[in-house]
């Protein structure tokens, strides 16, 4: 479950790193400002490193760094293809994906903690 959460928060960080390229942007047919950039980078890299960070703590920090590192790697690869393999026949679906995956995303995460699958800490 956890794997499946981190690939959807991979998903929604490399298309919105995707859409805060101005060319990406208006092949997707959105037309962000330029002002807002910087904000879509950020919050495309605070989602890769959400993402990090739950794939190493969802298997230990022993095995997590290793593995938990080559699997978010593997992940990146994954969503990074597959932006990059719907942009140019689909390019509308794009703003649809990353908003899709971050409401699934979050929607994960609450599901995962109200459910009381969330270790405990302490």
């Amino acid at each position: 479950m956890m794997f499946l959460i981190s690939f959807l928060w991979v998903c929604t960080g490399m298309g919105t790193l995707c859409l805060a390229m101005d060319r990406h942007a208006k092949q997707a047919g959105y037309f962000p400002a330029k002002a807002g950039a910087g904000g879509r980078r950020l919050f495309g890299a605070m989602c890769l490193a959400g993402a990090l960070y739950l794939t190493i703590t969802d298997l230990g920090i022993g095995m997590g760094i290793g593995m938990g590192t080559a699997l978010w790697g593997c992940q990146a690869s994954l969503a990074g293809w597959l932006i990059a393999i719907i942009l140019p026949y689909r390019a509308k679906w794009v703003p649809r994906i990353v908003a899709g995956s971050a409401i699934a995303a979050m929607a994960g995460i609450l599901i995962y903690i109200v459910a009381g699958w969330a270790p405990q800490i302490g």
